[in-house]
């Protein structure tokens, strides 16, 4: 009896990681995760965002900008280096406090793939993270 599993194939869930060094916007954008129901890493610094990608890769990383020592600009910029040769680039989504004029267009110039303004809603996660998968399997 031959079986077509194309159509059950299961895919995998897609990994996150949340870069953010604020004690309260993490409490916030994890029970915002938790309400969708999806899994993340959670790194508190740019260094520990560059080096969590030396234990997995990371489909979408939620990108704080302004983060001590190595802030969210540089992080990417190191990420699109490292990945610059490769099929597989994470999706990366600029955080931001600061709905600056032209913070946007600067966010999208070093690298980065979507922005968001805090605060945002679990419809605007949602929207990325969907945003993510049509960008990973193109």
């Amino acid at each position: 009896m031959d079986m077509d599993t194309r159509n059950s194939e299961q895919v995998a869930p897609m990994q996150i990681l949340i870069a953010e060094d604020n004690d309260v916007n993490r409490i916030l954008i994890r029970k915002i995760f938790e309400k969708l129901n999806l899994t993340y890493d959670v790194a508190v610094n740019g260094y520990q965002a560059f080096e969590a990608f030396n234990n997995k890769f990371y489909d979408i990383v939620f990108m704080d900008i302004e983060m001590p020592g190595m802030d969210g600009f540089e992080v990417t910029k190191k990420l699109r280096e490292k990945y610059k040769d490769q099929h597989q680039k994470p999706f990366i989504i600029a955080l931001t406090a600061n709905s600056l004029s032209g913070e946007r267009e600067r966010s999208m110039d070093l690298g980065m793939n979507e922005y968001l303004s805090k605060p945002f809603s679990a419809a605007d996660v949602q929207r990325m993270v969907d945003k993510a998968g049509e960008y990973k399997f193109r």
